[in-house]
């Protein structure tokens, strides 16, 4: 939300690919214009807090909150959470590894104690 503008020009691009556009913001909802909302089918709105991951579904923490914007997707989000639990998405690139998703609490701490026992460098 911090560079607006660009997000609304990529955000439009992304909404002739799927109206299932989700996004995290670290701001509350109440922080946030129509114009800023108006490309969004779901935001999950609060800042992460590393102490509030509880492993809540779609949540990095507790007490984040999720608005499903496009009503037309609610039935799909309302099953999605009650039937599904986080899932991480691992993508190998030529520079490394990139890990996609909502990651159990500690897990950052984890990954650096695993890395630095392997003689790498740390995250």
């Amino acid at each position: 939300m911090a560079q607006s503008e660009d997000l609304q020009k990529l955000l439009t691009l992304l909404r002739r690919i799927s109206r299932d556009i989700l996004v995290y913001t670290g701001y509350q909802k109440e922080e946030l214009t129509e114009e800023q909302l108006k490309n969004i089918a779901v935001l999950i709105d609060g800042e992460y807090i590393e102490e509030r991951n509880t492993n809540c579904i779609l949540r990095g923490s507790d007490d984040q909150r999720i608005y499903v914007l496009d009503e037309a997707l609610g039935d799909k989000y309302k099953k999605y959470c009650a039937t599904y639990k986080n899932q991480i998405q691992n993508f190998m690139t030529a520079d490394g590894v990139i890990s996609v998703g909502i990651h159990r609490p500690g897990f950052i701490h984890e990954l650096n104690e695993t890395v630095s026992e392997k003689g790498l460098n740390n995250m």
